[in-house]
């Protein structure tokens, strides 16, 4: 990877800075889809992968427009994010079958994920600012837009199929961990976990 960024940085001329903004970059996709694929693997090998894919899928989609804290480093964002989705398939699978047609369950998710989205969408880190106010209420309308087609997706498959509730359940822990993720006690969560992992 290393030898690809110095190729281009040759090619293109470009500064120190830059150069090492791009290495980053393909550094945190690399890990991006490693993580993915580890969790599949491992979701596959625990017999959860169903969940896992449920989970995942959310808070990769609601962490798109929401922001939020994560660990500094892509190997800590790897082993951290793939044992919080593991975690979260095998609460599933234990409580799901008694909690995915919970219509109360669901709605009171919903209602913290609004809230928590109301007051910190979107959540950005330093490394990262958030500071253009056209950015800020595009991030926050497509938050609300997703957070109501997702309910509106549990109305139908509340009434269509458990099988689906079941599932929907899963999306919604999901849901749940990545708001968490916007809130402070989110952002303090992940700089403990991020000590383990910054060299020193």
């Amino acid at each position: 990877m290393k030898k690809f960024v110095n190729y281009l940085t040759r090619e293109l001329q470009l500064s120190e800075e830059k150069s090492e903004i791009i290495e980053y970059g393909l550094f945190s996709l690399l890990y991006s889809w490693l993580s993915i694929f580890t969790a599949l693997v491992l979701g596959a090998l625990f017999g959860l992968w169903q969940e896992t894919i449920a989970i995942m899928f959310m808070v990769m989609l609601y962490r798109k427009v929401s922001g939020g804290a994560h660990i500094g480093t892509p190997l800590g964002c790897l082993i951290t994010g793939t044992a919080a989705i593991l975690l979260l398939a095998s609460f599933t699978s234990v409580f799901g079958p008694k909690l995915a047609g919970n219509l109360i369950f669901a709605i009171l998710s919903l209602a913290i994920t609004f809230i928590i989205a109301y007051i910190w969408v979107p959540a950005d880190v330093p490394q990262k600012p958030i500071t253009d106010p056209q950015q800020i209420k595009k991030l926050r309308a497509l938050s609300f837009c997703l957070i109501l087609a997702w309910g509106l997706a549990g109305i139908f498959l509340f009434w269509r199929s458990q099988q689906f509730a079941y599932y929907y359940f899963a999306g919604n822990l999901g849901l749940l961990w990545q708001s968490f993720l916007l809130t402070p006690p989110g952002y303090s969560f992940t700089a403990y976990l991020d000590r383990f992992f910054v060299k020193k």
